[in-house]
């Protein structure tokens, strides 16, 4: 066998076959995938793609723990008021009344 069979394109029906197995094997996602030669991030694609994608078994077992974050939470008095973020190295203000989506848009873009 060479290294093009193993590349070969599955059919819808062959990947919820796959992710079944996976299921049942009681193999981590990386060992089940390591042993049938499946890229790690196309089985995780494949699987999402299926709507079959499950919680890992590693988030039911850690502990919770608080953010890190040098943020503090916020109480909003006045509906017409700003919204103030501030850490060590800036400070953010804008309106109370902004889209919050926008505001998670630009935090996210900010972590990076």
């Amino acid at each position: 066998m060479n290294d093009f069979t193993n590349m070969a394109r599955r059919t819808k029906q062959q990947w919820q076959v796959l992710v079944e197995q996976h299921t049942q094997s009681g193999l981590t996602t990386r060992d089940f995938c390591q042993q049938l030669n499946i890229h790690l991030q196309t089985f995780y694609f494949r699987r999402h793609a299926l709507g079959l994608a499950t919680p890992t078994k590693r988030s039911k077992t850690m502990p919770i723990t608080a953010p890190t974050s040098q943020f503090v939470q916020a109480k909003l008095v006045n509906h017409n008021s700003s919204i103030v973020m501030q850490t060590r190295e800036a400070q953010l203000s804008f309106s109370s009344t902004c889209d919050p989506l926008w505001v998670a848009i630009l935090l996210k873009g900010l972590a990076v």
